[in-house]
C-alpha cells in the first residue's frame, strides 16, 4: 500500500473522529441547534464575515426553533434570556472574553483576561467623565455647525457618510487633537468610510484563521507597502497625527496637550503599554469605534424621527425649553438624552446593538435553566435580543416613547443595555 495512501487515510479517519466526537460526546453535545455549527465555525465564517450582520437574524431564527439555549460553535453556545444576561454580565467572578474573537491584545476593548482589562480601564476611564469631555464642546460645535450648514445646501447628500464624517472628524479632534476635514470634502470622505467596512470584514475573517497566521499578516499589513490602498488611507489619516503627538512628548512639547491621546501617553501606564506600536491598536480602535457607534446612532435617530414627526416636534421641544444662556449645549443634550423617553427608545432600537458578546468563565461552571454548561466554554448574548425581547417590550420593533412613561419602567430600564453592563461596558457610556 502506497505511503500517501495510508497518510491519506489516516487523515479522513482522523477527521470524522474529530466531526464524530463533536457532535456526538462533546460536552456541549447535548445542546440543541443547527448540526453544521456542532462541528465547524464555517458558518460563523459565512453568516459572519462574508455576510455581514445576517449572524445575528440566523441566531434570533434558530432561537425560535431550538428554545433560549442553541450551539453555534464547536465550543460556543448563545443564549437569549433576559435575566440571563443580567445576572451573567454582572456577576463578580472572572469573565474573560473570547481570544478567539478579540485579536488585539494591546487594545483595551480586545484584553481578554478579566484583571489585565480592569486594570487598563482604571488608567483610561477618568478621560471619558462627562467633566472631562465637555471641554470639547466647542470643538463638536464647530464641526457640526459646519455639517448642518453642508446638509442644508445639500437636500441630496448620503446620510451616511455625512454622518460618519462628522463623527470621524469629532474623534480624531477630541483624540488626537487634528482634524482630516471630511465634512468639507464633495462625497463626505465615502472612500474612508469604505476602508473602514473592508476592515471590519478583514477583522472578522481574521477570526476564523490559526493564531500564528493572524501574527504574520499583522506584521505584514504594518509594512505599508503592503496594505490595501483604501486601508493604507485610513490608517494613515488616523498614525500620522498619533505619531506627532509621541514626537512632540519626546521633546517635550506641549503642542498636543489637550487631546486625549497625550493625556493617555502622560499617565500613569505601564511604560511598555505606551509605544507607538502597542498603541497603535488602541488609537485606531477607539477612534473607528467610536465614529461607527456615534454614525449608527444618528442614522437610527433620523430614521424614526422622520417616520414620526410628532415625537420629532416634542423633543424639539424639550431642547428649545432647556436652551438658555447658562445651559451650555453639552448640558442641555446629555440631560434631554438621559430624560426623554424618545431618545431612550432610539438607544434601544440602534443597530450597534447587534453584535453579540462571547465571554469566558474559566474558573467555574455556568448555569441556565436546566442546563449546566461547562466551564471554559464562549457563552455568547446579544444585547438586540433583550430589546427585542416581546416578554420585556411589548411590540418590541415599534418605536413608542410612551412605554418608558409607564409604571414598570424601571423594570424596562434594567433590560436596556446598548452600552453593555459590568466591567466590560463601554467607556462612551459615561
Amino acid at each position: 500500500m502506497s505511503i500517501w495512501l495510508c497518510i491519506t487515510t489516516l487523515a479522513v479517519l482522523s477527521l470524522l473522529s474529530r466531526l464524530v466526537y463533536l457532535h456526538w460526546f462533546h460536552p456541549l453535545a447535548k445542546v440543541p441547534g443547527p448540526w453544521a455549527l456542532s462541528i465547524s465555525y464555517l458558518p460563523q465564517l459565512f453568516y459572519d464575515g462574508l455576510y455581514s450582520g445576517l449572524m445575528y437574524e440566523k441566531i434570533s431564527c434558530w432561537h425560535s426553533i431550538y428554545g433560549p439555549i442553541i450551539r453555534i460553535g464547536p465550543n460556543e453556545v448563545h443564549v437569549d434570556e433576559a435575566k440571563f444576561y443580567n445576572q451573567f454580565h454582572r456577576q463578580t467572578g472572572k469573565l474573560d472574553k473570547d481570544p478567539r474573537i478579540y485579536l488585539a491584545p494591546t487594545a483595551t476593548f480586545s484584553i481578554t483576561d478579566k484583571y489585565e482589562h480592569d486594570h487598563r480601564r482604571r488608567a483610561l476611564e477618568h478621560f471619558y467623565t462627562p467633566e472631562a469631555t465637555s471641554q470639547y464642546e466647542t470643538l463638536m460645535l464647530d464641526t457640526l455647525d459646519y455639517l448642518c450648514h453642508r446638509l442644508q445646501q445639500d437636500k441630496h447628500a448620503n446620510l451616511s457618510n455625512a454622518y460618519r464624517a462628522w463623527s470621524f472628524d469629532t474623534m480624531c479632534r477630541i483624540y488626537l487633537g487634528y482634524n482630516p476635514q471630511l465634512c468639507r470634502r464633495a462625497d463626505f470622505g465615502r472612500q474612508t468610510h469604505l476602508a473602514y467596512r473592508d476592515f471590519a470584514r478583514m477583522y472578522t475573517l481574521f477570526t476564523f484563521l490559526p493564531a500564528f497566521t493572524v501574527r504574520l499578516i499583522d506584521r505584514a499589513l504594518r509594512w505599508k507597502y503592503l496594505q490595501p490602498r483604501r486601508l493604507a488611507t485610513v490608517l494613515n489619516a488616523i498614525m500620522e497625527p498619533a505619531v506627532c503627538i509621541f514626537d512632540s512628548i519626546e521633546n517635550g512639547s506641549a503642542k498636543f496637550e489637550n487631546s486625549i491621546l497625550h493625556k493617555i501617553l502622560k499617565s500613569d501606564l505601564n511604560a511598555a503599554q505606551k509605544t507607538p506600536e502597542a498603541m497603535q491598536n488602541e488609537i485606531v480602535g477607539n477612534i473607528l469605534a467610536g465614529t461607527e457607534a456615534i454614525a449608527n446612532t444618528l442614522l437610527t435617530i433620523t430614521f424614526y424621527l422622520t417616520q414620526n414627526l410628532d415625537d420629532c416636534k416634542k423633543l424639539r421641544l424639550e431642547l428649545q425649553t432647556h436652551a438658555s444662556p447658562e445651559n451650555s449645549p453639552f448640558l442641555v443634550c446629555n440631560f434631554v438624552l438621559v430624560c426623554m423617553p424618545s431618545c431612550t427608545s432610539l438607544c434601544r432600537l440602534q443597530k450597534g446593538a447587534e453584535f453579540r458578546e462571547p465571554r469566558i468563565c474559566p474558573e467555574r461552571d455556568v448555569c441556565f435553566q436546566t442546563w449546566c454548561i461547562p466551564q471554559g466554554t464562549t457563552i455568547s448574548t446579544t444585547p438586540m435580543s433583550l430589546h427585542q425581547d416581546e416578554s420585556v417590550f411589548e411590540n418590541a420593533s415599534e418605536f413608542r416613547p410612551v412605554r418608558w412613561l409607564d409604571r414598570d419602567v424601571n423594570q424596562l430600564k434594567r433590560h436596556l443595555v446598548p452600552f453593555s453592563i459590568g466591567r466590560r461596558q463601554c467607556l462612551g457610556k459615561k
